[in-house]
């Protein structure tokens, strides 16, 4: 599994995670832990991923993943409007507060 392949299963167990499960429950926190390991893992090789979603597709570095064609996740997030996601420097330790947020420093943003 590639690593973009690798944060985006993350990704969505994630946030599957935190709408299934309360701030502290053992299967959120490890979720919350296991992207942003993965997210370190994809920085290694590019420091500034970006991912755009499209209704059916998503695109990394203008590259649709093929994988994930129809990938529920790219739906949801396109309909709130999370046309594409980027993320900068290396993530900070996720902590509840932070996760999901654009406001801290070197915290996964999307735009």
């Amino acid at each position: 599994m590639t690593d973009p392949i690798r944060f985006l299963t993350s990704l969505g167990q994630a946030l599957s995670a935190t709408n299934l499960y309360g701030a502290g429950h053992p299967a959120r926190e490890r979720a919350i832990n296991q992207v942003w390991d993965h997210l370190t893992e994809l920085q290694r090789d590019d420091p500034n991923p970006t991912f755009s979603f499209l209704d059916d597709e998503i695109l990394y570095r203008q590259q649709a993943l093929r994988d994930y064609k129809s990938w529920d996740w790219a739906r949801r997030l396109a309909k709130v409007g999370v046309c594409t996601s980027s993320w900068w420097a290396a993530p900070l330790p996720p902590t509840p507060a932070k996760c999901g947020s654009s406001t801290g420093p070197a915290s996964g943003s999307a735009r």
